[in-house]
């Protein structure tokens, strides 16, 4: 049986027993090439507590662009490259879970948004692989934002069904907008509805953009998908220190929401 089949049986016993509808359910059936990497080795009997079970899903931008989003602030030249950045801020996110009273029931799944290998694939958090300069890199020619945040949560859910039961965080990272086909906006909508509603579940998005206006302009991408105002965090003028910030608020909102509280709103967490 091939991965794709292993995770499409896991989501129809999820939708068998009502954690996932028959909608997004059939939206996920068409996404079977994108399950390929499959749930990754660990399971259950891995780590320290079912009931304390979680997994967080980070979706990077590894496009082009990332490489001249950034101001520079030596001032020699206009744009430099955020990729530095975004890589510590991954590793902080990492570093951040660990201080949690259940850092070993926790699963790290790293995807990038145009490249189909994940880095890290549903490893246990205290051996996930930090980023560097040679597992992420932007170089990457489009932005399927939608369609990997559809596999993202087909893949989330299929995961804590597989464990029987786990909270679950999806963060989405991005300067650009959808530009590339496989999900249509409305069934990523329907997709990303149904998670936020549900109390274990949590989807962020996070912008980073050169202005206030670019900001906005790629913050409505999340909201055309069912993100709320109050789920995605904006970052206009990248600094360092400023993407540092929200990896740093991501990773609070995620320890909220592995000690079962429902996070949907960010704003305590900034």
């Amino acid at each position: 049986m091939s991965q794709g089949s292993k995770v499409q049986d896991l989501l129809e016993e999820a939708a068998a027993e009502g954690a996932l509808s028959k909608a997004s359910l059939g939206i996920l059936g068409t996404l079977n090439a994108g399950f390929a990497t499959g749930l990754g080795v660990y399971g259950v009997q891995d780590i320290g507590s079912v009931d304390d079970a979680f997994i967080g899903i980070l979706v990077l931008d590894d496009s082009g662009s990332i490489e001249s989003a950034m101001e520079d602030p030596s001032g020699r030249r206009s744009r430099i490259s955020a990729a530095p950045a975004i890589r510590e801020g991954h590793n902080l996110f990492l570093r951040e879970l660990k201080s949690t009273a259940a850092a070993d029931s926790m699963l790290i799944h790293t995807m990038l948004l145009c490249t189909k290998k994940p880095v890290n694939d549903f490893t246990l958090l205290d051996e996930a692989v930090e980023l560097n300069g040679k597992n992420y890199i932007a170089d990457g020619g489009s932005t399927p934002l939608y369609k990997r945040l559809a596999e993202a949560i087909g893949l989330g859910v299929a995961k804590a069904q597989a464990l029987g039961g786990a909270k679950l965080s999806i963060i989405v990272v991005t300067d650009g907008y959808n530009n590339v086909g496989g999900v249509s906006p409305p069934d990523c909508k329907t997709l990303v509805t149904e998670q936020v509603r549900n109390q274990d579940h949590m989807i962020m998005g996070i912008v980073l953009g050169t202005s206030d206006q670019d900001v906005e302009f790629c913050s409505d991408a999340f909201r055309e998908v069912g993100i709320p105002d109050e789920m995605i965090l904006k970052v206009a003028g990248l600094t360092r220190e400023k993407i540092l910030q929200v990896f740093r608020t991501a990773s609070k909102a995620s320890k909220a929401q592995s000690q079962g509280s429902k996070v949907d709103n960010l704003g305590s967490f900034t």
